[in-house]
């Protein structure tokens, strides 16, 4: 059964922005918001990297990310991931942390993501509440949900299993049983059954922000994970930060200012693959000599990486469209759609982006058209 909320919709953007006031959206409120904030420092996603883990490590991948290294006896308190609006700060205990300018304080990763759990629990409070009142004229009894069982990657370390508990516990739920995703995923494939007759399963889950492969074996109705492999540091947020630096090089050649940081905070990325001493696997590009500023634009990052998402995703539904139009007909439908963020689809695996200019936020109608081919894609990641 898949929990939906009033609107039907069944998943939301893992997004949380706080307010000046201290209110705290989550979701669509909160991305919308973000989105016609000027300066969306109080904007969060993509902080499950960060749970668990010390400045220190959080740092190392911003330094890898931006091609830089700290200067020796330098202070830097703030530090901005590439792409993020927010910023990292160093809290207690040295742990990861980001900078919240409207409470005047920093968060611990799994604060922001008890708001997530919080919104989920509420959600499935309220689903349940309809369900059970059933439309039989009859008032349904307050329903709570205390006990849930909570997914993590397979890869996940004990200390960031333990911020994940944390997190459950501040949403307020009291009975939780922590799963490993790879087991989720087969449970959900029906392995383990009879319509699934195999004892083996490999399981490639590829999320967000972790990779995991992994071995399951099923035997007498339990699974076990035999063997398991990934990158905690590997996820679609990287495709998405490769894609939005493609943009933003193609949109310098367009313009012909190769010398010009257009958006975003990250080097500019060439086309070729290179290798790279980053610790994660990702292929990355080797930077050009473009200097960088150290505080990019917030508005521009943010705008930058849901047009990149938006071309991402456009990308994927036009592949899926050439391919089923491949199958029912030879001949070509030469349909066509868009979607919010800036990317329309077109025919043969190709989508159109519209890549913001320097100070533009909230994705409105300027900025730059560029092209994404399927080939150009593959290559990129």
């Amino acid at each position: 059964m898949v929990v939906e909320d009033e609107a039907g919709r069944a998943v939301i953007p893992s997004v949380v922005y706080v307010r000046k006031e201290g209110c705290v959206l989550v979701g669509e409120e909160a991305l919308a918001a973000a989105r016609s904030d000027p300066d969306p420092t109080n904007a969060y996603f993509g902080v499950k990297r960060l749970m668990g883990r010390s400045y220190r490590e959080a740092l190392s991948e911003v330094e890898a990310e931006e091609g830089t290294e700290e200067g020796e006896g330098e202070e830097q308190p703030l530090r901005r991931r590439r792409l993020r609006p927010y910023a990292l700060v160093e809290g207690a205990g040295g742990r990861a942390e980001v900078d919240c300018p409207a409470l005047g304080r920093s968060l611990a990763p799994q604060e922001v993501s008890s708001h997530l759990l919080r919104h989920l629990v509420g959600r499935a409070q309220a689903f349940l509440q309809r369900q059970c009142s059933g439309g039989g004229g009859q008032e349904a009894q307050e329903v709570r949900v205390l006990d849930a069982v909570v997914t993590v990657p397979a890869h996940f370390s004990p200390g960031q299993r333990a911020a994940v508990l944390e997190a459950t516990r501040a949403a307020g739920l009291q009975r939780v049983t922590l799963l490993q995703e790879p087991i989720a995923a087969a449970m959900a494939y029906g392995f383990g059954s009879a319509a699934v007759p195999y004892d083996l399963l490999l399981v490639l889950d590829v999320g967000g922000g972790t990779t995991d492969l992994t071995i399951v074996e099923a035997f007498d109705g339990i699974m076990e994970v035999l063997a398991t492999s990934g990158d905690n540091y590997l996820g679609g947020d990287d495709f998405t930060a490769l894609v939005a630096d493609w943009l933003t090089a193609q949109q310098q050649q367009q313009q012909g200012r190769q010398g010009q940081v257009l958006v975003g905070s990250g080097p500019v990325r060439e086309a070729a693959p290179s290798t790279s001493s980053h610790p994660s696997s990702m292929p990355s590009r080797s930077p050009t000599s473009t200097s960088l500023p150290s505080s990019p634009s917030s508005s521009s990052s943010l705008s930058l990486l849901l047009a990149a998402e938006a071309a991402k995703t456009a990308l994927s539904r036009a592949v899926a469209e050439a391919e089923a139009s491949t199958s029912a007909a030879p001949a070509s439908s030469g349909s066509s759609s868009s979607i919010d963020g800036g990317a329309g689809c077109g025919g043969g695996g190709r989508v159109r982006v519209r890549v913001p200019l320097p100070g533009e936020a909230g994705g409105g109608g300027g900025g730059q058209e560029v092209e994404l081919s399927e080939g150009a894609f593959e290559e990129l990641t």
